[in-house]
């Protein structure tokens, strides 16, 4: 009975890249879909339910994933999976890291 409460409470991190965004996601459900070539992602958990701060970057990626069940993100897109103890933050940045709008460079 103790071993069930333990399978119930596991939390995943999936780090996963898309041609713009790099995403940290915090999931209780990984596994092989029936697609191949893809990977489920379901149960997402984008805050801590008693949190009194609201993060608008989680709030914006907290939207953008409303109305999925389940995500299928394709293998090459995943970069890692962790099972962790407990849900951080997700997020969601750009691939350059910058996350604003650069100046194209001109040669002199």
């Amino acid at each position: 009975m103790g071993q069930e409460n333990n399978i119930s409470a596991v939390i995943y991190r999936v780090q996963f890249k898309t041609d713009e965004q790099y995403y940290d996601i915090y999931v209780k459900h990984v596994y092989p879909a029936d697609m191949q070539g893809f990977i489920c992602l379901e149960d997402f958990l984008f805050h801590e339910e008693n949190a009194l701060i609201i993060n608008p970057r989680n709030e914006r990626l907290a939207g953008e994933f409303a109305a999925v069940e389940t995500a299928f993100i394709p293998y090459h897109q995943i970069v890692r999976i962790d099972q962790v103890s407990k849900a951080g933050e997700s997020r969601m940045r750009d691939r350059d890291g910058s996350g604003k709008v650069r100046r194209f460079p001109v040669d002199k």
